[in-house]
């Protein structure tokens, strides 16, 4: 899930998942949070008992240009071993772990 810069109410959004910030202690470990949709950088949700996740969501809300994503990394050594099925259920997975918080940030949760 990215919140990009171009986003309105992306301050409200970051209000929301704050405050649901339970959400992501329920995310497994594969799932990373990063500040730039262009970078291929990002941290584990649970590396820093949700530091990271918070000061990115806070930086959301106070800077104009600045982006929230939430999402999985595969490593390319275990993507290109999946079968087109396993590839499927991960990003079916993904997707599932995912929408509770597009329901949050839309204030539908």
């Amino acid at each position: 899930m990215a919140l990009v810069y171009e986003l309105p109410g992306k301050e409200e959004m970051a209000d929301r998942l704050i405050g649901a910030s339970d959400l992501f202690d329920e995310l497994p470990g594969s799932f990373i949070v990063s500040g730039d949709h262009m970078s291929p950088e990002a941290s584990p949700v649970h590396g820093d008992g949700g530091d990271e996740t918070i000061r990115l969501l806070e930086r959301l809300k106070t800077v104009k240009k600045a982006e929230f994503l939430v999402g999985r990394h595969i490593p390319r050594e275990e993507a290109v071993r999946m079968s087109e099925e396993e590839f499927l259920a991960a990003a079916e997975e993904t997707f599932d772990r995912l929408l509770p918080f597009y329901r949050t940030v839309t204030g539908r949760g």
